[in-house]
């Protein structure tokens, strides 16, 4: 529900807000995007004043490369037919934010919205993605304090699925969404930790990036989308870091898969096997991988690894826990993460998942190693 001017303002600093308000951004973006909407009823034969005019909404479905298809399709037939100018907001979620990112990050998108549909089209249809490119930004992100999951999904998933690695910030994108030529952007991620005391129907559970705020809707926090990643301490900023780009912000929201255990093995096990032996075994020892460092330190805890493949038994729930209780790093890191996922889920796991899930631990244990 989009509130104005009849929402609690709350406590706010500089860059962080509480409250049920939008912000002054998505006001300002509205006010001129109901000008637009407004002289699309007056083509309709229709009168109504800008301040007047009512709050129609795109909403995007989830559906990985499908939604992104169906969204650029459906909003160049919506073009086609004269209604594009009649939505105020166009909402996205998982897989239908990745196709709204290849038209808000290219402006004035509505005047060249078939040609940008039929880039996209092409560039995934390629076979082919920049693996070197990804395992550097890989290693880059493996020093971040908050590195995660999402990270690795940025680097792999979304980069092979959409031949690029978008290193563009949502914050660029203020001068065409202010001017309000286009619909008012909205994306939207499901908190995994909040869903799992609650349910879908809980507003709160809900994660929303917009250009200028982005947060938890509709009572927040919120934090000003340029600073979003930095770090605060009763809304004083602690710790400036860089904004995230737009590939880093699709893996965001494009990540719902990485509830599943099997999904993420699997997801992840394609890049692995990219990465490690392109032409051969996916299991293929990492030892032999001359892009990446011995490791020293990591030998026994990737021979443990190795071993599981062939251990049964209470010899193999005892490696198990070792190798959980042994893997560096603290509960944020997506190699923790995936320990976990692993040793939970070892027993449901056919034999190539095995094989996949081990490849992926020790390919992200020796590059957070570097």
């Amino acid at each position: 529900t989009r509130s104005q001017n009849v929402g609690t303002t709350g406590n706010s600093s500089t860059y962080v807000h509480f409250t049920n308000d939008i912000s002054d951004g998505e006001k300002k973006s509205t006010c001129e995007r109901a000008k637009v909407v407004s002289e699309w009823y007056k083509r309709q034969g229709i009168t109504i004043a800008p301040e007047e005019v009512p709050t129609i909404v795109f909403l995007g479905s989830g559906g990985g490369l499908t939604a992104a298809l169906a969204i650029l399709a459906t909003l160049e037939e919506m073009k086609t037919q004269g209604l594009l100018d009649g939505f105020m907001y166009i909402f996205g979620c998982s897989g239908s934010t990745w196709g709204m990112t290849v038209l808000y990050d290219k402006g004035d998108w509505v005047s060249k919205l078939e040609t940008l549909n039929e880039d996209f089209c092409n560039r995934i249809a390629n076979p082919f993605f920049d693996a070197a490119n990804a395992l550097v930004k890989l290693i880059e992100a493996s020093k971040h304090e908050d590195y995660s999951m999402t990270d690795v999904w940025c680097a792999t998933t979304i980069n092979m699925s959409l031949k690029e690695y978008n290193e563009h910030t949502m914050s660029s994108w203020s001068p065409i969404v202010e001017n309000g030529s286009v619909p008012y952007p909205s994306f939207s991620a499901v908190d995994i930790m909040r869903l799992r005391n609650s349910t879908f129907t809980d507003p709160d559970i809900y994660f929303e990036n917009t250009v200028p705020w982005s947060g938890y809707s509709p009572n927040g926090p919120f934090v000003t989308t340029s600073y979003f990643r930095s770090s605060f301490e009763d809304g004083d900023l602690v710790k400036r870091e860089d904004e995230p780009n737009l590939c880093y912000l699709q893996a965001l929201w494009g990540s719902v898969f990485a509830n599943k255990p099997e999904a993420i093995a699997n997801a992840l096990g394609a890049f692995a096997l990219v990465i490690i032996d392109p032409n051969g075994n996916i299991a293929a020892p990492l030892a032999d991988m001359s892009l990446l460092p011995d490791g020293t330190a990591l030998d026994p805890l990737l021979a443990k690894l190795n071993s599981i493949l062939y251990l049964e038994g209470d010899e193999l729930n005892s490696t198990l826990q070792d190798i959980l209780n042994t893997t560096p790093g603290n509960e944020d890191k997506a190699s923790y993460n995936v320990t976990k996922m692993i040793t939970s889920n070892w027993f449901t796991f056919d034999n190539a998942t095995k094989q996949i899930a081990v490849t992926l631990l020790s390919t992200l244990l020796t590059l957070e190693s570097i």
